[in-house]
């Protein structure tokens, strides 16, 4: 082995390893790198990571030139990568667009008024990037690392966790919740104004989707709880819980 993957340079000689490892194999890096102004933390990690999006970056807008190019090992799979980043990428199409895009996606949600429809809306959204009440992933079994489980999660929380929703000091930041949901509604309103049995959503809207939102922290877990507590995981048989 030539390279240990080890920064000697980072090392601080002056601090000896058996009175502080830690101080001992960064101290010198500690003491010199600069964490950037718009950022809380930097490291290696982090630095691969700028350097992996910036690689994809180039990968993507290299791939809207392959179309032209006869020697393109899939020029048009090649063309539609570049073609979705770019429109991606294009914001005054998407400004002069404005909320229009939205108007289908608002009238699924408005006309999901039963458990059933709810159901069905929330996988439909699952399968084209929307976020629902719940999520799902595969992954091992924690207690079995042997197998593959479907992991089932809750989400719909779009505060940190479950205590803001009640805890009284985070009452001014419940409240302010409820301005951008009306702007937001309003903005959807005024699009589906536009088209067939269009209406108009606003603050009162907003209170009830508020209201709806505070009810989902009401079962969430702790932070802190046991690891045997009713939010810890909990393996169950899919027969019977699975629709074709």
């Amino acid at each position: 082995m030539t390279h240990t993957g080890i920064n000697l340079s980072n090392i601080d000689p002056s601090t000896r390893p058996q009175d502080d490892l830690f101080r001992h194999v960064n101290g010198a890096w500690l003491d010199a790198e600069v964490i950037p102004d718009d950022r809380a933390v930097t490291g290696s990690f982090i630095t691969l990571r700028d350097d992996s999006e910036n690689a994809v970056k180039a990968i993507i807008e290299h791939a809207a030139t392959e179309a032209s190019n006869p020697d393109a090992e899939n020029p048009v799979l090649s063309a539609k990568i570049g073609a979705l980043y770019s429109d991606f990428m294009d914001e005054a199409a998407i400004n002069a667009a404005g909320a229009a895009p939205l108007v289908d996606r608002l009238r699924a949600i408005a006309e999901a008024t039963t458990i059933d429809a709810l159901v069905q809306l929330m996988g439909a959204l699952d399968r084209t990037g929307g976020s629902t009440l719940f999520g799902a992933y595969v992954n091992n079994d924690a207690g079995n690392p042997d197998r593959a489980l479907l992991h089932l999660f809750q989400a719909g929380l779009g505060l940190p966790d479950e205590s803001y929703y009640r805890d009284e000091k985070f009452a001014a930041i419940r409240t302010s919740l409820c301005e951008p949901y009306s702007v937001h509604v309003g903005v959807g309103g005024s699009a589906r104004r536009r088209g067939k049995g269009a209406t108009h959503h606003g603050p009162r809207d907003a209170d009830r989707r508020h209201t709806f939102g505070q009810g989902v922290p009401a079962g969430s877990a702790k932070n802190i709880q046991p690891d045997d507590a009713p939010g810890s995981p909990h393996p169950v048989a899919c027969t019977g819980h699975m629709a074709g």
